[in-house]
């Protein structure tokens, strides 16, 4: 068999494979929440919530209230200096961490994934 005669199959293969990328699909926009200092953020679409956060432990830790029961959460991707725990000293800047995890999350909702 020629070069030639694989042409018009793969083309045609090949025409398959791009217009399937293109289709078009509609997803319903997420839910948006507004939060005090007039920023807004969008809702995982795998998410639940939104849930109260109850306190800041520190700059990585909240607490949130799940089922009316205030439940610890830790921040994926967050590794603050402690300044909590009584058997190590506060670290450089953890005085900081933890009153910039105030300012954005003390009394907000948030959701959990």
């Amino acid at each position: 068999m020629r070069l030639s005669a694989w042409r018009a199959p793969f083309a045609a293969l090949l025409s398959v494979f791009l217009l399937a990328g293109c289709t078009a699909t509609w997803t319903a926009p997420t839910p948006t929440a507004a939060h005090e200092n007039g920023t807004t953020v969008s809702r995982p679409s795998s998410a639940e919530g939104p849930f109260r956060v109850t306190s800041v432990t520190d700059g990585d830790t909240i607490r949130v209230t799940i089922n009316g029961k205030s439940t610890p959460v830790r921040l994926i991707g967050i590794d603050s200096p402690e300044v909590t725990d009584p058997r190590k000293p506060v670290r450089c800047f953890g005085q900081e961490a933890s009153r910039r995890a105030h300012e954005l999350l003390d009394g907000s909702q948030v959701w959990l994934e």
